[in-house]
């Protein structure tokens, strides 16, 4: 959690994207499911969401949300399976760099089925399998070695058909890679040496789904 907000390519590279694919949020109730730290909240707050919520099950990550004055009192604790919000209560949810931490991906998907209000937009990314393959992981430095987080490379084709089976329609799936605005940060990060491989191929994906009307 102490250095989830550090310059990261990944998040750079997602927000660069998604921020382009996501609808007006004017007005709308809005849902960030696994919200870390709150990156996303804080946007969709400052773009006019009328209500908005976070949650997550590290204690850790939601201290970190909560000392954002924007987000004070807009976070709580719980576990995406089992989500501590109404039914129908949300017209746009997020699920960022999250899926690949859930073994159940039908029970996820169903989950969010449920919480999403009738044609509700419902956007999911995460690391993409092209990248575990090149050895991605997802790691964080303690400040005295490298620690991975456990996770696994869901394929874009079962993700979409999970969701599908709860009643989703894929709206848009995108599979973006690194570009000219991420390579400063592998600079600053020094990694610069890694740049031009990392771009070779497909570093997230990013679907959006509609909920049934």
């Amino acid at each position: 959690a102490s250095t989830y907000d550090a310059p990261n390519p990944l998040h750079a590279l997602e927000e660069r994207v998604m921020g382009l694919l996501l609808p007006s949020v004017a007005g709308k109730r809005v849902l960030d499911v696994a919200c870390g730290t709150g990156r996303w909240l804080e946007k969709l707050l400052g773009w006019g969401a009328r209500s908005a919520w976070g949650v997550d099950l590290s204690a850790g990550m939601l201290q970190r949300a909560s000392a954002k004055p924007s987000l004070h009192g807009r976070v709580v604790r719980g576990n995406c399976l089992a989500l501590p919000f109404a039914a129908a209560s949300a017209a746009l949810i997020l699920c960022s760099l999250a899926a690949g931490h859930v073994r159940n991906l039908g029970r996820l998907a169903r989950e969010l089925a449920r919480v999403a209000a009738p044609a509700a937009d419902v956007f999911v990314s995460d690391f993409h399998p092209l990248a575990y393959a090149r050895g991605w992981r997802r790691t964080f430095h303690d400040g005295t070695e490298a620690v991975e987080v456990p996770s696994r490379a869901h394929t874009v084709e079962r993700v979409r058909y999970v969701f599908e089976e709860e009643g989703f329609r894929v709206a848009m799936s995108v599979e973006p890679r690194m570009g000219g605005p991420e390579r400063g940060i592998f600079t600053q990060r020094g990694k610069a040496h890694l740049f031009e491989a990392a771009c070779e191929s497909p570093a997230l994906y990013i679907l959006r789904f509609k909920s049934a009307d």
